[in-house]
Parts: structure tokens; sequence; C-alpha cells
């Protein structure tokens, strides 16, 4: 199908649907500049699924240009993009110089579709509806985790903070790392704390974690421990400067501010490592905006009926 731009741009769309030239197009496209930008992480979610492909490839005087890439979703009969819906930082891939294309590629999708958490700063994309936020704590200015506290923290709520923190430290915990068989404790941590609403109910989420671990990414399998027991387990993953945190979770009816301990630690353990951002992932959870993470948008297209 042949499309004219306003500035009379002509583009070419084709619909990719086989696994091999999809790889290929993504790769060839993506600049890898998130986590979530990697083939590999998203071939991890997808695989379980097999959903058909449908990657939206644009072609200008037979230079490719851009590539939106999605799949359909069988059990809700919707597109949505590649990996499924847990993905954020999703993005349409534009070569530069070929911005003013990006809506044309939105037009194509005619049929149900719910693309979730885009990422981007064009006209078109940020004149999208916001689904949610993401949080990022940028760490550039900071040596050690105390840093982060001198800077936000003030007055009687430093002095809370820091009473909340040492009360945790009392308990004289050691930590552990990248003990595999944790994995399946963080998973049953998190399904007793949250019940019907933990995302490990989800179909396939935990085999999905277990293949995480061994994606060709650095990872940080964090365990707390207090007088032999495993009381908090945590897992990140390191990737062009930047600390995932993808998911912590602590023991049932533990100590109430272990869990502000184990935040305290992994902002050390970015730190430690080099990192200059603290990447907390998508959606408030009742405690990032109170620990002065800066919000990123993250919007939405979405077509409920065939156009």
């Amino acid at each position: 199908m042949n499309i004219t731009t306003n500035n009379t741009t002509k583009i070419t769309f084709t619909i990719i649907t086989t696994l091999v030239e999809a790889q290929k197009w993504w790769e060839f496209f993506s600049s890898n500049e998130s986590l979530f930008d990697t083939w590999e992480l998203r071939y991890c979610f997808y695989k379980y699924f097999n959903y058909p492909l449908s990657f939206l490839l644009g072609t200008v005087d037979g230079q490719s240009v851009g590539l939106l890439p999605m799949q359909f979703n069988t059990d809700v009969s919707r597109l949505e993009f590649f990996g499924g819906s847990w993905f954020e930082d999703n993005r349409i891939f534009i070569r530069p110089g070929f911005e003013n294309c990006i809506p044309e590629f939105f037009k194509q999708v005619t049929q149900p579709a719910k693309l979730e958490f885009i990422t981007g700063t064009d006209t078109f994309i940020t004149s999208l509806p916001i689904i949610d936020y993401k949080y990022l704590l940028p760490l550039g200015e900071f040596h050690k985790s105390k840093d982060y506290i001198e800077k936000y923290y003030h007055g009687e709520t430093k002095k809370k903070f820091n009473k909340r923190i040492k009360k945790v430290k009392e308990l004289d915990i050691t930590i552990e790392q990248n003990n595999e068989a944790d994995l399946e404790m963080l998973i049953q941590y998190n399904l007793a704390n949250f019940e019907d609403k933990s995302t490990f109910l989800y179909p396939h989420r935990q085999e999905i974690y277990r293949d995480l671990i061994k994606l060709p990414f650095q990872h940080l399998l964090t365990t707390f421990v207090c007088q032999g027991e495993k009381i908090a387990i945590s897992l990140a993953f390191l990737y062009k400067n930047t600390y995932y945190s993808f998911k912590a979770t602590t023991k049932p009816d533990s100590e109430k501010n272990l869990i502000d301990y184990v935040r305290m630690v992994k902002i050390a353990e970015a730190l430690k490592h080099k990192m200059t951002a603290y990447d907390a992932l998508a959606s408030d959870c009742g405690w990032k905006e109170n620990w002065y993470f800066t919000r990123k948008p993250q919007y939405i297209f979405e077509i409920k009926k065939p156009v």
C-alpha cells in the first residue's frame, strides 16, 4: 500500500509475518537503547505464546525507514506490541529524518489494537493519551546511597527515614548474591503477599522469569538473610548504565520497614556497579513518587473496533 505524507514523502508498507524476517528487521532497526529494545528479552516472553506476527515495515524509495513491531493476541483478538502487554518503553523504530512518517504507520492499524506504554518525543506520540508513567532515579551525581538521602530528605522527614532504615539494620542482615535457586523463593513470597494480584499468576510468567536469568545480560539476584532465614529477594538487570529493577519482595509478615531497606540496598547496588540511572519500571505502586523518582510518560494508541 502506498501512502503520501504531508510533505509528499511516498511510503510503502509491508507486513512481516515470519519470525526469521521479524528478527532480521528488529535487529536492523533497534538501537538497543533500552533493555526493552533487545530481541532476546522480547523473545523470552513471545516464545510461550507464539501469537501471529504483524511487523509493519515502511519503505521510501527502496530504503527501509521504519518498523512498527506488533503481534496479534488471539486470546483477546487485538494487536499489541511484540512481546506482549508486559513491556514498556515500546517504540516505533524510525530512521532519523523520517519522523514525519510516524503517523502513517499508525494509520495502517485498522483492526482492534492496544499498543501500550509507548515512549517517544515526536509530536504524534506525545499527542496520544498517557496510560501511565515509568519511574527513573538519575544517579550521576551520587557516589553512595547516603548521597541520595542527603539530597532528597530533610529535617523531620530525614530523621524518620533514617530511623526506619536503622531499625532494619539492627537485625544484622547479610546479603547473598546470585543463588539462582532463590528465584523460586521470590516467586513464592510474591504469590503469598499479593495473592490473586500477583504477576506470577499470569500464564507462563514463572517460566519466563526462570528464563530471564539465563539471558545474556548481567543480572543481580540479591537475597537478604537474617539469622539464617531468607527474608527478602530482589531481581535486577544491568544494561547500558541503567539498573532495571524487575522485582523485589519480602517474606510475608516480615518487619514492615524491610522493604525500605531493600530499596536502599538496591540503590547502593546500582551505584556500586557505576550505573547512571535506576529504572523502577512503570506504575507508582504506592512508593516511587514518595522516593523522588522522576516520571517519564508512557502513551497508548488504541482501536477498540475495526476501522
